[in-house]
């Protein structure tokens, strides 16, 4: 079973690399320059105007690295067909589901890390860490994004829908306790950690079916993703009526011909461009609010419509 992991593992690796390859091209990766240097530097004016003494830094560094652990979900990689073709082997499929848990979590803990860097230079506006302190820190990030994952894992275990809620609160809560710990004591926070590892086995009941959905529920999050920047023939887009937006139809619509009605219907419900100028725009306006230097916002204003009007023309 671990083998067929691995084979699934590297079919998937070759799948994705024709996507990332058309995401990341020359004009992206000028784009996403620009965009994170304007923030680094932004960033860095701001950090000297924290107080010492201010309250509020250790709740948001705890939101902000409980949230930054939930990226990079469990995959498993798992096919529709698995509950029919590996249904007889439903006891060895633990070997299979081990495998991607150390897979996954090994992506969560470098996301994690990546957190962890960008809020510690706020960290120690109030707090004096020394240089010996820090790896029980980076100790303590890897038992917390440890445990998220394996709380992905046992949530695929999980057949009742009572067990998949306390599942959900599990995946929220034990991350914000452990990081709450490690912020103050590292090494309780590491133990902790680990405890819930070595105590926390999933039942040996898999429910193929929702391990099966929730693979694709991961999937579908990803080819969305790709789909901002290609054409993903898995994106299957479903239409709903939206009726919150039918003040801004009429709005879009205008005037009463049938082009301007179509035009209004056609960028609020269609689920891809709809979807891709909503989201480009909502980016825009946050990035461009905290940019306070006129001539960069200048110049992100323009790289998000041309964003924007490379996504939709064609």
């Amino acid at each position: 079973m671990r083998d067929l992991f691995i084979a699934r593992k590297q079919r998937h690796f070759t799948q994705l690399l024709k996507y990332w390859r058309l995401v990341f091209n020359d004009h992206f990766i000028i784009a996403l320059f620009f965009l994170f240097g304007a923030l680094a530097y932004r960033y860095a004016q701001w950090l000297p105007t924290v107080a010492p003494t201010a309250w509020w830094v250790w709740p948001v560094v705890l939101a902000w690295l409980t949230l930054v652990t939930q990226a990079g979900q469990l995959a498993t990689l798992v096919q529709p067909a698995d509950p029919v073709v590996l249904l007889p082997q439903t006891s060895a499929a633990q070997g299979y589901f081990r495998a991607a848990f150390y897979y996954s979590a090994w992506r969560g803990i470098l996301l994690s890390e990546a957190g962890l860097v960008v809020s510690l230079p706020l960290l120690l506006r109030v707090k004096d860490l020394s240089a010996s302190a820090l790896p029980w820190y980076v100790a303590g990030l890897v038992g917390a994004a440890a445990v998220l994952k394996w709380g992905w894992l046992k949530s695929a275990y999980q057949q009742l829908s009572f067990q998949r809620r306390g599942v959900a609160w599990w995946q929220w809560g034990l991350p914000l306790v452990g990081w709450s710990l490690s912020l103050v004591w590292p090494l309780v926070g590491l133990g902790f950690g680990l405890g819930c590892l070595l105590f926390k086995k999933p039942a040996q009941a898999l429910d193929w079916r929702h391990a099966v959905a929730l693979e694709q529920q991961r999937m579908d999050r990803l080819y969305r993703f790709f789909n901002l920047f290609t054409d993903v023939p898995a994106v299957q887009g479903k239409i709903r009526r939206r009726k919150w937006l039918q003040g801004g139809v009429r709005w879009l619509q205008g005037g009463p011909s049938a082009w301007d009605y179509l035009y209004a219907q056609g960028l609020v419900r269609n689920v891809e461009v709809g979807n891709l100028v909503w989201r480009l725009t909502a980016v825009a306006m946050i990035v461009t609010y905290f940019v306070t230097i006129p001539w960069l916002n200048t110049l992100l204003v323009l790289l998000f419509i041309y964003l924007v009007a490379s996504q939709v023309i064609p």
